[in-house]
């Protein structure tokens, strides 16, 4: 256990290197953002996509419950 613990810290205490391809000058400004080391915005950015996807969705659920119990009730 300890020896794939140490194993982990150590992998993840490296420093961080980028890949090859980041060293190529890219043309989109984008890909410039995605290739820089910083990537907290970009893990920020995918996170909020992914609440604000399941915000809405159930926002949209429970407007869609609401209407099935209105018609429910509305058929007694």
């Amino acid at each position: 256990m300890i020896h794939i613990l140490l194993t982990i810290f150590l992998y993840i205490s490296e420093p961080y290197q980028q890949w090859e391809g980041a060293e190529s000058a890219y043309s989109n400004v984008f890909m410039q953002f995605l290739a820089s080391n910083d990537l907290m915005p970009v893990v920020l950015a995918v996170s909020l996509l992914i609440w604000f996807t399941l915000l809405a969705f159930v926002i949209r659920l429970d407007f869609k419950l609401t209407r099935l119990e209105k018609q429910y009730n509305s058929e007694d």
